[in-house]
């Protein structure tokens, strides 16, 4: 096997460092309206990361056996104002804030009263709903950006993927969970589709 020749920083030829950046804008990115509001960032789907990337940058220039060393590649890719969407768990953004020191303690405490009186009246509906047929109690949520098809393979990160959506109801008289799924093709994610499927939800049985 040839061995690969890594390119100082200070003796990258312009060709080559164009060479990474034409790589890097090979991977599509999510949906603007996926991306934070507050960003300038570009997001990659998840399941991408530097370490994955370079390795099949490294592949990638086998032909030629010239690529430029790990730490000008993640240079060059962070200022193409890129980074990756990796789900995380649920979190609350004052907690999170609070944590962090930027959200002071009175503000904190209404917050943690508010959480408390929305648990409060989410029990009493669901014993209104228990003494009344006619009345339901239900809680929602929105999954993750749910990519399809979700492969490994390294071929498939260079395709647009599509968009799919997932949005739970949970009766909490009943237990019963309804999942409603579809794909950036059928619909988006303002509010007539929202309501779309809150209305079939009533009507069903």
């Amino acid at each position: 096997m040839a061995m690969l020749e890594e390119l100082p920083a200070n003796k990258t030829p312009k060709d080559i460092m164009e060479q990474v950046i034409q790589f890097i804008k090979q991977f599509p990115t999510l949906p603007l309206h996926y991306c934070r509001k507050d960003s300038k960032l570009l997001y990659l789907e998840p399941g991408l990361s530097l370490s994955k990337m370079y390795t099949m940058y490294t592949e990638d220039t086998a032909i030629n056996h010239k690529h430029v060393s790990k730490k000008i590649f993640d240079k060059i890719f962070h200022s193409l104002d890129l980074s990756f969407n990796n789900p995380r768990k649920d979190q609350c953004d004052t907690c999170v804030a609070y944590k962090q020191g930027s959200v002071d303690s009175v503000s904190f405490q209404e917050h943690i009263e508010m959480k408390d009186r929305a648990h409060h009246f989410k029990a009493l509906d669901k014993e209104l709903a228990a003494e009344n047929d006619t009345l339901k109690v239900v809680t929602m949520d929105m999954q993750q950006l749910l990519l399809c098809p979700k492969s490994f393979a390294s071929a498939v990160y260079y395709k647009r993927k599509l968009s799919v959506h997932n949005l739970t109801l949970y009766d909490l008289k009943s237990k019963d969970v309804f999942c409603y799924l579809w794909h950036e093709g059928q619909g988006g994610l303002d509010s007539d589709e929202f309501a779309s499927k809150f209305g079939f939800f009533a009507i069903c049985p």
